[in-house]
């Protein structure tokens, strides 16, 4: 019940933390890197389904899509090659590696 949901939920919390501090070891700040990654990536995500893989309208997308989009002078605009992003937003092999295992 509701003790073992707890369980999980603290071996769900200390999990991410083993995995963020691991990032944070293979380059500065590499748990915050991923962060802003992965948020580019939602964002990409979220908008691109809808408007242009479903060719349904989602207006409300768009913004989460520009601002990632464009953010730092478009690092991860999603057009270019992923690795160029992967090499724009890390500079350890290893983060690379783990964003890039499905490409």
């Amino acid at each position: 019940g509701k003790a073992i949901q707890q369980q999980q939920q603290q071996a769900h919390r200390t999990a991410e933390q083993i995995s963020r501090t691991k990032m944070d070891e293979y380059e500065p700040h590499g748990s915050t890197k991923w962060d802003e990654y992965m948020s580019a990536t939602s964002a990409f995500l979220d908008c691109g389904l809808p408007n242009f893989i479903e060719e349904r309208f989602d207006i409300k997308s768009f913004p989460a899509f520009l601002y990632e989009a464009l953010r730092e002078s478009g690092k991860a605009w999603p057009l270019k090659p992923h690795s160029d992003v992967l090499d724009l937003t890390f500079e350890s092999n290893k983060m690379r590696a783990l964003a890039s295992f499905q490409d």
